[in-house]
């Protein structure tokens, strides 16, 4: 999940403005983040991100990576994601607004398919 040559945006086209860490406040509780701005020409976007990994979400990549590595040793859940979501390159003055809005209103369905255990995929036979 966190690797070096992991990207959340397409280095050819957008470079990062601004990186910073932040806590959004979704109503039932508070998340750490961190907000992007990545710019191509003259188009703006704002990115927020943060790790989810044995039931814990950091916006850390070194606590997740600690939170990962006890996992792995203490038989913890080892699923891990990156919660990632950004404004379309045409969104401006409300940015911040519609991010806040839109993890407000998907973060208990998008927690709750994370807390999921995953199904069993079955092996195809051997022919």
């Amino acid at each position: 999940m966190i690797a070096y040559d992991n990207r959340i945006i397409d280095q050819t086209r957008w470079r990062v403005l601004r990186q910073s860490r932040r806590t959004i406040d979704v109503g039932f509780r508070t998340l750490p983040i961190i907000e992007l701005v990545a710019a191509s020409g003259d188009q703006r976007r704002y990115i927020w991100l943060l790790y989810w990994v044995d039931g814990t979400f950091t916006a850390s990549p070194v606590v997740a990576k600690l939170l990962e590595v006890k996992a792995k040793l203490v038989s913890g859940d080892q699923r891990a994601a990156v919660v990632a979501i950004a404004t379309p390159p045409a969104l401006k003055a409300s940015d911040d607004v519609a991010l806040q809005s839109f993890l407000r209103d998907a973060f208990k369905p998008v927690e709750g398919l994370l807390k999921t255990p995953t199904l069993a995929v079955p092996t195809p036979p051997k022919k």
